[in-house]
């Protein structure tokens, strides 16, 4: 029976870690608009991110978005982020890169790199 319990709890920490890289693989491709996107009804969000890419000078962007959605359960006066899915790391980077330029990091109020709710954690640990 302990060696039954063992191997069960050996493989669940093997799934955990299996899940965890993979959705670390599927958020590398995309990024997160945080705060300052008023939340509307009938928004169309694609429309949104592509307003921001041009903000930052990737006015041809459209053939690297993918999709474009809220995230999260709605909240009293609260506006969710949006997440972007992208086609490709390389256009990330990009826009990762322009956003650092400080003049057009005042354009916009965060676009920033999507992590896994795991990574999030660890981030927060280390910046505490």
């Amino acid at each position: 029976m302990e060696d039954s319990l063992n191997n069960l709890q050996e493989s669940n920490i093997e799934l955990k870690n299996k899940l965890e890289r993979l959705e670390r693989h599927s958020h590398d491709f995309s990024i997160c608009l945080v705060g300052g996107v008023k939340e509307e009804e009938g928004e169309d969000c694609m429309a949104i991110v592509l307003d921001h890419f041009t903000l930052l000078g990737f006015e041809e962007a459209r053939r690297e978005l993918e999709n474009a959605h809220r995230t999260g359960r709605r909240q009293d006066g609260k506006s969710r982020h949006i997440i972007a899915k992208l086609y490709g790391r390389p256009f990330k980077g990009n826009l990762l890169q322009a956003v650092k330029d400080p003049q057009k990091k005042r354009l916009l109020n965060g676009l920033v790199e999507d992590f896994t709710a795991g990574d999030f954690e660890l981030c927060k640990k280390l910046y505490q």
